[in-house]
């Protein structure tokens, strides 16, 4: 007899502040890096136990000297509206994080790397000096090019996908309840079946948001 994981089931967390920027360019509060992680999903991330792997990365190969990182992103890759994870999406999500209008609090990881598209799923990264810690850039979620390409610097802050994210992680938007106010309340989500790494067994996350 072996025990095994059934899918279903539902979590409910309460989460101290309001959701302001569910995008992981902008994210600085717990509550949206809480909500980011599980919306959005990196080349790489890290395990329960601590140990980075791959998630929309196919492959990454690192040079000898440690200056260039040429990634291969999963055929299989998805956005939550069913178009493709392209190397288009990552070259746009990282540009947005070194541009100094949008303010990220990502864009010192990424000061002076470069980046090379080689094709629509392949992309190397030349780093200027050799950096291990680089590697945990990786984890960086992705935007869709396609929702927030006519999203100027100035509007970006401001766009309602902060709050309606479309990503490619586990877990996808359902469904947001406001008060008569329009304060977001609760936040739904509903597992992802084309995730990745495999749809999470765990079919449901509610959170509720409280005031400080």
């Amino acid at each position: 007899m072996v025990t095994v994981p059934q899918r279903g089931g539902e979590i409910k967390e309460g989460l101290i502040g309001v959701p302001r920027f569910v995008n992981p360019v902008i994210s600085i509060s717990d509550t949206d890096r809480d909500i980011s992680s599980l919306i959005y999903s990196g080349l790489l991330k890290v395990n329960a136990e601590g140990k980075i792997i791959n998630d929309l990365a196919e492959s990454i190969n690192i040079s000898e000297d440690g200056l260039t990182y040429s990634v291969k992103i999963r055929d299989d890759a998805f956005f939550h509206d069913n178009k493709p994870v392209t190397v288009d999406d990552l070259i746009f999500t990282i540009e947005k994080t070194q541009d100094p209008a949008i303010k990220s609090p990502k864009r010192p990881n990424w000061e002076g790397i470069s980046i090379q598209k080689v094709n629509d799923k392949e992309v190397n990264f030349t780093l200027k000096q050799a950096h291990s810690p680089f590697i945990y850039n990786l984890t960086l979620g992705i935007l869709p090019k396609h929702i927030w390409n006519n999203i100027s610097a100035d509007e970006f802050a401001f766009s309602k996908y902060n709050l309606e994210p479309i990503g490619s992680g586990p877990y996808k938007l359902e469904k947001i309840k406001k008060d008569s106010d329009g304060i977001i309340k609760k936040y739904y989500l509903e597992s992802y079946n084309k995730y990745t790494l495999g749809e999470p067994f765990i079919e449901k996350i509610s959170f509720v948001f409280y005031k400080k």
